[in-house]
């Protein structure tokens, strides 16, 4: 099962390869000057600019948040024209130009994404709370405090952070919370609803219950609890969470045992079954966010393989002396290692390009054409798995293919030999 699902991943990428070369090769065909849209679309698309707008943003919030204890230790407010004064207007200019370039990259369609429409009434926001509300008579201290929610903002942060391993659970996290949102509004209708009617059942049966009223240790209870169906619902909150219960329900089964249906219902449906549907909902939503997060890898992937092409493809054409389109064991034998990108070079440790040369050169033809280049060394980079594991594999796979030929030359003597031997047997 996972010699196929690694067999796939390998088609998978020589698919991108051949796709991103023909792309690059048709694009270097067909190079025109670089409009300064495309180039701001590149910048504003790129991961570096997620990590830049985020990292502004905490960088405010820190500056909220200094802010708000030294005017605590102060016992007073900031004049204007003070440091944090010229702050806010500096982030929110910041933001402004972050918005602007936004717009201009991606024209009319940034209007149907959900994170540029929060990230625009977070910055408006702003702007109201800094100019339009004082120049409307509010406070502008209260105005000011507005701007705390821009704190929502770093969930964009989180949200370009989801790639790398160590915050996908937080980006897991995040976007179960944000995408469960229907689920806990329809919950918590429901749940309001279950308790309306539990209330309204409880004074019935308790709040008017005389016996109860009239006894020392329930009368206190029912009058704090049960008298009035807003204090039945009240009361009946803390069963969803079982906050305390038992000082409430047990005084009172002691003496009218047959409310324990009552209260047992209670916990069964609300308690432990409404719950646990909670969970199950949430779960549900987290499952489908983790296939749309494949899809998000899949795509990182593509990108990653078409960024890398051109320069993968330099380098072949750099190493190739004869322009033939195959390199040879003598070619690479007078190549430095250092040829290869960094990022490669952390990623796998080769100590030259011959060893490079014999891992890539798996059938042992001692050629390696261009499109097997590229598509080794990406594997290399993209699955993670030591060297000698990626050999065994494609060793594997070309045994195979091997093995299948065998099988159709060994069908093929097998039906020569019967031809033969029938005519002699005649």
């Amino acid at each position: 099962m996972q010699q196929n699902q690694k067999s796939e991943t390998s088609m998978k990428l020589k698919r991108l390869v051949e796709q991103g070369l023909q792309e690059h090769l048709a694009a270097n065909a067909a190079r025109g000057v670089q409009t300064l849209r495309e180039r701001i679309a590149a910048m504003v698309h790129s991961q570096m600019f997620e990590y830049a707008a985020g990292f502004v943003i905490l960088a405010n919030l820190v500056v909220i948040g200094i802010e708000a204890q030294l005017s605590l230790d102060m016992d007073s407010e900031f004049p204007d024209l003070s440091w944090p004064w010229w702050m806010e207007r500096i982030f929110l200019l910041t933001y402004c130009l972050e918005i602007f370039l936004r717009i201009v990259a991606g024209g009319r369609a940034v209007c149907r994404d959900v994170w540029f429409l929060m990230d625009l009434a977070l910055v408006l926001a702003g702007w109201t709370a800094l100019l339009f509300l004082p120049l409307a008579g509010v406070d502008a201290l209260a105005a000011e405090k507005l701007l705390i929610v821009r704190g929502l903002r770093l969930l964009r942060l989180v949200r370009a952070l989801r790639m790398i391993n160590h915050f996908k659970v937080i980006w897991r996290l995040v976007y179960g919370l944000l995408t469960a949102g229907q689920t806990i509004i329809s919950t918590t209708a429901l749940i309001l609803i279950s308790l309306f009617v539990c209330s309204c059942v409880a004074v019935e049966l308790i709040g008017k219950d005389r016996d109860l009223l009239e006894d020392s240790v329930t009368g206190p209870i029912v009058q704090t609890y049960f008298r009035g169906i807003d204090k039945s619902l009240i009361t009946l909150i803390q069963f969803v969470t079982l906050d305390s219960v038992a000082s409430i329900y047990f005084p009172l089964i002691m003496l009218k045992p047959y409310l324990s249906v009552f209260f047992l219902g209670l916990i069964v449906v609300i308690s432990i079954g409404l719950m646990n549907l909670v969970t199950a909902a949430v779960l549900e939503n987290a499952m489908q966010a983790a296939v749309q997060d494949a899809e998000a890898e899949k795509s990182a992937m593509l990108n990653t393989v078409k960024d890398a092409i051109p320069e993968l493809l330099k380098i072949f054409q750099s190493i190739d002396k004869d322009n033939s389109g195959i390199l040879t064991h003598d070619e690479v034998m007078t190549v430095e290692v250092d040829i290869l990108p960094k990022k490669f070079l952390q990623t796998v440790h080769v100590n030259s390009m011959l060893e490079l040369f014999d891992y890539l050169d798996v059938d042992q033809t001692g050629e390696l054409t261009r499109e097997e280049f590229i598509e080794g060394l990406l594997d290399l980079c993209l699955r993670d798995m030591p060297l000698h594991m990626v050999q065994m594999l494609k060793l594997l796979h070309l045994i195979l293919g091997m093995s299948k030929k065998i099988d159709i030359h060994l069908e093929a003597l097998r039906s020569r030999q019967q031809t033969v031997v029938l005519p002699s047997a005649i």
